[in-house]
């Protein structure tokens, strides 16, 4: 008689350990705004102005942007004022909107309706010491946080001595 092999016996089963995926992180805008140009801290220049290649600097949003337009402005620390320079138009303004942990130094808006709000403006100024200086027609500044300014924190500005003021119908809300 031939002998019976011996079966040899399976490895055990052993469990490897599951290393869970991260969850993405949404940012949801804010104010239910729908953003059509993001801006991020960490952006390249060569960036497209949506979330996932932000313009790298605010500059080159104002030069996409149109009256209507929503500038969402990612969560970073922004060392360089935001300078608005487009204007949007009575009823239609331009907005400028920061998410939660977003801090810039000043804000100058030298445009026409335009709506600056959600950010957190700190530690600097603008060239004639405000936070946020308004030198346009129906600006809305509502819902920023505006401390710790070498100067004042929100400023109208009239540019020249023998001018009407510019900053006419302006709004300035909800800001701590």
């Amino acid at each position: 008689t031939v002998p019976t092999p011996t079966p040899e016996p399976s490895p055990e089963a052993t469990e490897s350990p599951v290393t869970p995926s991260p969850t993405p992180v949404t940012l949801v805008p804010p104010s239910g705004a729908t953003c059509d140009f993001y801006v991020g801290p960490s952006g390249e220049p060569g960036g497209d102005g949506t979330h996932d290649a932000p313009f790298g600097d605010f500059s080159q949003a104002m030069e996409q942007a149109a009256p209507g337009t929503v500038v969402c402005v990612l969560p970073g620390r922004y060392d360089d004022p935001l300078r608005v320079t487009t204007s949007g138009e009575s009823g239609n303004p331009i907005t400028v909107t920061g998410y939660e942990g977003t801090s810039v130094i000043s804000v100058r808006v030298v445009a026409d309706h335009i709506v600056v709000e959600n950010l957190e403006v700190t530690g600097g100024s603008t060239p004639e010491g405000a936070g946020v200086l308004i030198d346009g027609t129906g600006v809305t500044v509502r819902g920023n946080r505006i401390h710790d300014m070498v100067g004042t924190g929100v400023e109208c500005v009239q540019t020249f001595v023998d001018e009407p003021p510019r900053c006419v119908n302006a709004t300035i809300i909800d800001n701590t």
